[in-house]
């Protein structure tokens, strides 16, 4: 109780308002209109802060940098240091030092291209060395040698955002009104949640409340994990659509899709990318990414370099480490050197930088990264960035399994990811109307689609309506700009939102009600014809129903008058043996035929699936799989968060 106590107080200091800083502590909904009533979910309490453990962010390595990256501007070249006073405690009697460098480049003749690397050549590094500008990508190694005697003692990756393929380095005019293109830079923290960034990064919350900043406080996700919403983002298209076009299971496919960074690129946008965490990024998790390079500035092969070749080795760490940096700053480095190398010249910049190697698996976590969040922040202040860009800071979902899943509003926190805007003063001076409609936006539903329509308007400024953008999303004809007002009434069906994800209806409690097992039954037999189905019964195991947690009655705020009565629609948490897993479904349920009708794909685990699955590798399949030779003898108490 004391912890709770002093965390309360913790987030009072931080948040200066006991967590109500940008928001109402009295607010009863995010949304509320006749149809959405998406209710309000306070961060802080106190089942959260009973489990909640700040952490602290701990250094990769102890030692500093011994070869460093320096960019001339003048000469408009990058030089690599060696630092020799950095590797003094190395040397010992007769050794000198040797430091080494290697070309990476994507390995085009690898099938997979985008999970594998080439060494192109390896050469000796000379005291300020002058980078050449085919050189994009270094895994760099000093030893010191004695005689035969050779012991590496410190290796690194470096990425060089060179001025290729004919950039042009023309300034940006003195009234920067004149530019008709604003800059536009994302980034994104995996599985975090609007309500968990208050919670866990005081600092950047204080920092996203300052002037030219805006938020979504009833943005809804559109599907389960960071694929789909990603596609919904940045090409319009739901993950069922995007099958039509092409299986992204397959090599090529995501070559073929019109994701957005395309459009920029024809615009004349230099453009960029980077995920932190190579083995659950989102185009390449069980997927091939892409064949082409898909931006001018791709971060990828250099950290699938140094994945590969620092795994097991002391320049290696499996979890929030990367050679001898956080991932994450790898990342962030990457983006700042886009930014300082772009920002004064006339082409403006496109970038995706998505972060998940604090976020994705623990809701906490992110605690230790809230002051380098805020420091990079700053950095980019200080280059420039917020004078010419409009910067948005969102993510995918909240968090999809583990305790704060599971608690009772966790279902609200999964399907509400966060979303900040930020809008330079000139922009906020020439378009005014525009600014208006997304404050008038703030409280009403909005979706990823919309944010799609978002980015799309930003490449048509001079439209006057959400018609005269083009494309429109192909999934969600009516869904629109943020830029313009968005319907005071509207459902989640006109803004791309299936009932699964839907936050607008309110529940009502009915566990104890005679049909809540023959419904629970219903859907596991159709969860263990499902593995009959994909050809998965020898390898999983079929579910047997242990408890059910809770089921609750949807209460459709928007139905038909002229709507079957009999159909109603309900959401359900229960779990399963063998082992422990905690499902959720929403499902549709016809009372006089005792009829279910479901979506297996869009069934939730709310509980750690990892150790269970890895008997199989589609990534739906992995939800519902119960490996028989993972199966646990001993299992925690069925309904227990694991």
């Amino acid at each position: 109780m004391v912890m709770v106590l002093l965390l309360l107080l913790l987030c009072c200091l931080m948040t200066l308002d006991c967590g109500a800083t940008g928001e109402q502590s009295n607010t009863t909904y995010f949304v509320n209109s006749a149809v959405c009533k998406m209710p309000y979910v306070d961060p802080f309490t106190e089942d959260v802060l009973k489990i909640m453990t700040p952490k602290k962010l701990e250094k990769c390595r102890s030692d500093s940098d011994i070869i460093v990256a320096e960019y001339d501007f003048d000469m408009k070249v990058y030089r690599l240091h060696i630092r020799e006073e950095q590797a003094v405690s190395w040397y010992k009697r007769n050794t000198t030092l040797e430091c080494k460098y290697e070309k990476i480049v994507r390995d085009l003749i690898n099938k997979q291209v985008d999970n594998s690397f080439r060494v192109l050549y390896r050469r000796t590094l000379t005291q300020d060395f002058l980078v050449p500008p085919d050189l994009h990508y270094a895994l760099v190694h000093c030893a010191v040698v004695n005689g035969k005697e050779k012991r590496v003692i410190q290796s690194d990756g470096i990425a060089f955002v060179q001025d290729y393929d004919g950039r042009s380095s023309e300034e940006l005019p003195e009234k920067i009104e004149e530019h008709p293109k604003p800059s536009v830079l994302i980034f994104g923290i995996d599985a975090m949640s609007r309500i968990n960034l208050r919670r866990t990064m005081h600092k950047t919350f204080r920092y996203l409340q300052q002037p030219g900043w805006y938020t979504l406080q009833g943005l809804n996700k559109v599907g389960d994990n960071t694929l789909p919403n990603l596609l919904a983002m940045l090409t319009g298209y739901s993950a069922e659509d995007t099958d039509k076009i092409c299986d992204v299971r397959k090599l090529g496919c995501f070559d073929k899709l019109p994701f957005i960074w395309k459009r920029f690129k024809d615009l004349n946008y230099t453009t960029a990318m980077a995920e932190d965490k190579m083995n659950i990024s989102t185009f390449n998790y069980l997927k091939p990414g892409f064949i082409e390079q898909p931006v001018d500035y791709y971060l990828r092969p250099l950290l699938m370099a140094m994945m590969k070749t620092f795994n097991g080795s002391e320049f290696f760490d499996k979890n929030l480490c990367l050679g001898r940096h956080l991932t994450f700053a790898y990342l962030w480095d990457f983006a700042k050197q886009f930014i300082q190398r772009f920002i004064r010249t006339a082409k403006p910049m496109f970038g995706l930088f998505w972060t998940n190697s604090f976020s994705h698996d623990y809701f906490d976590m992110t605690f230790a990264l809230d002051d380098l969040f805020v420091e990079y922040f700053k950095q980019f202040e200080g280059d420039g960035l917020f004078n010419r860009s409009i910067v948005i800071l969102t993510s995918d979902h909240g968090m999809r399994y583990g305790y704060l899943r599971q608690i009772t509003t966790g279902y609200l926190e999964e399907r509400m990811p966060m979303f900040y805007i930020y809008l330079p003063p000139w922009f906020r001076r020439k378009y005014p109307r525009l600014v208006g409609n997304l404050v008038k936006n703030r409280n009403r539903l909005s979706s990823t689609f919309d944010i799609y329509m978002t980015l799309q308007h930003l490449l048509q400024l001079n439209s006057t309506k959400n018609a005269d953008i083009q494309p429109m999303s192909a999934t969600c004809p009516t869904c629109q700009s943020l830029f313009y007002r968005l319907p005071v009434n509207r459902t989640c069906e006109q803004a791309g939102i299936t009932e699964k994800w839907c936050t607008c209806h309110p529940r009502v409690t009915v566990t104890m009600e005679p049909y809540a097992r023959p419904m629970a039954l219903a859907i596991i037999r159709q969860m263990n014809d499902d593995l009959v189905k994909k050809n998965l019964s020898d390898l999983c195991a079929n579910f047997t129903l242990t408890n059910i947690i809770y089921l609750d009655h949807i209460i459709e705020l928007n139905r038909n008058a002229t709507a079957d009565d009999s159909e109603q629609y309900y959401v359900i948490e229960f779990s399963t043996a063998p082992n422990i897993g905690i499902f959720e479904v929403t499902f549709s349920w016809i009372n006089r035929t005792a009829t279910l009708n479901m979506d297996i794909n869009e069934i939730s685990r709310l509980s750690i699936y990892a150790p269970d699955s890895k008997c199989v590798s589609d990534p739906i399949s992995k939800k519902f799989c119960m490996c028989k030779n993972a199966i646990r003898i001993n299992s925690l108490r069925a309904g227990t968060p694991n």
